[in-house]
């Protein structure tokens, strides 16, 4: 029975669009257990990434995002809560990617150091679709601005033309009264 439960959750996770995981809560996010998705994700066997040997998966994770990583999964944890994070790693192959990340503190090891499970997936067609999209968003913003800044110019001239119209009709009934109180047409003719 326990073979067939094993085969059962060895078929899940075999079919699983990513990696699930065991690791240490630790810096170097030691594996203890790393499903084969590690393979197609990260451009590494399972078996190479298990341990404090490196490569760890702390080594996979960018620069730039390791920091924000330990931040984010210590909050979460402290919190008493699962954590989703996106971050970027560096594939073997030298690939910048991002994952998505889910993962929850399970019951410590026997020496007591604190252990995560958790599931570690591609994310970068969507994140680049998210940038696209802003990228083109902030392009029609900018598109947008544009033409409102040229219709207040519109607006603001034709005020000033209105304004010189409305001048200039006053100075022509002006000119009216006074024309007809000198008695002359202000059509033109003599009166």
């Amino acid at each position: 029975m326990e073979q067939i439960q094993e085969l059962r959750l060895d078929t899940l996770l075999a079919n699983l669009p990513g990696m699930a995981y065991r690791c240490r809560c630790r810096r170097d996010w030691a594996m203890l257990f790393i499903s084969e998705g590690c393979q197609p994700l990260t451009g590494y066997a399972a078996a190479e990434l298990l341990g404090s040997v490196p490569p760890t998966y702390t080594d996979l994770i960018h620069p730039e995002d390791q920091k924000r990583v330990w931040d984010q999964v210590q909050e979460s944890l402290a919190q008493g809560r699962h954590f989703e994070i996106e971050y970027r790693i560096i594939t073997r192959e030298g690939r910048v990617k991002w994952v998505w990340e889910r993962g929850v503190r399970v019951p410590d090891a026997p020496d007591g150091e604190p252990l995560l499970e958790g599931f570690i997936c591609d994310f970068s067609e969507r994140r680049q679709q998210e940038t696209d999209l802003a990228e083109r968003g902030e392009h029609l913003e900018g598109e947008l601005n544009s033409k409102v800044r040229e219709l207040r110019v519109m607006v603001k001239a034709m005020a000033g033309r209105e304004i010189r119209m409305s001048e200039l009709k006053r100075e022509n009934r002006r000119l009216r009264d006074l024309l007809r109180g000198a008695g002359l047409d202000p059509d033109g003719e003599e009166a």
